[in-house]
């Protein structure tokens, strides 16, 4: 799946989207879930709400202060 995520990144870029990647190695790819368990995942996690709180300002979808 490390392969084909970094096409699609790589895809995206071609076609003018901002791009951030961040890789967990030694995981599986579902260890984002495990957030109570993991230390790397909710590590992942904040940086995951970070980047789509930082999109959503700066689309302009953000109104409010919450975000």
């Amino acid at each position: 799946l490390v392969d084909e995520g970094l096409a699609y990144g790589d895809r995206l870029r071609a076609a003018g989207v901002a791009v951030e990647l961040e890789l967990y190695r030694g995981l599986t790819h579902d260890f984002i879930k495990m957030g109570r368990a993991l230390k790397e995942a909710g590590q992942a996690q904040t940086v995951a709400g970070a980047a789509l709180r930082q999109a959503w300002r700066d689309s302009g979808a953000v109104t409010s202060g919450r975000l």
